[in-house]
């Protein structure tokens, strides 16, 4: 019995992984839209912690992927953890354009007085 439990619960943990793998290339082009439409530092600061609890869950299913998935699995993991990783540099640049652009309104009012 205990035996048959394990298989089971193996075979349900793989399907999650696939099913995770299979879905989150559209949770990350979801983000990425997103990102490419936040219009101030605030929409973005979201954006940012979503792709970080995303990037967190990849990395811990591509640790399991690793052990236990196919090379296949083991390929669209790596590609996942690539794709997020490039989507959060993409975030700090326009994080660090939208603070630029906050900060030379205010210097060029100081300015002018």
């Amino acid at each position: 019995m205990p035996e048959q439990r394990r298989e089971l619960r193996r075979q349900k943990e793989d399907e999650e992984r696939s099913a995770f793998l299979s879905g989150e290339p559209h949770v990350i082009a979801s983000l990425s839209s997103a990102a490419a439409y936040a219009t101030n530092l605030s929409e973005l600061r979201k954006v940012e912690r979503k792709v970080e609890t995303r990037r967190r869950s990849i990395d811990r299913v591509a640790d399991s992927v690793e052990v236990y998935g196919s090379d296949e699995e083991i390929e669209r993991a790596q590609e996942l953890k690539r794709e997020v990783s490039a989507l959060a540099d993409r975030i700090q640049i326009r994080v660090a354009e939208l603070k630029a652009k906050r900060k030379t309104p205010a210097a060029s009012k100081i300015q002018d007085t």
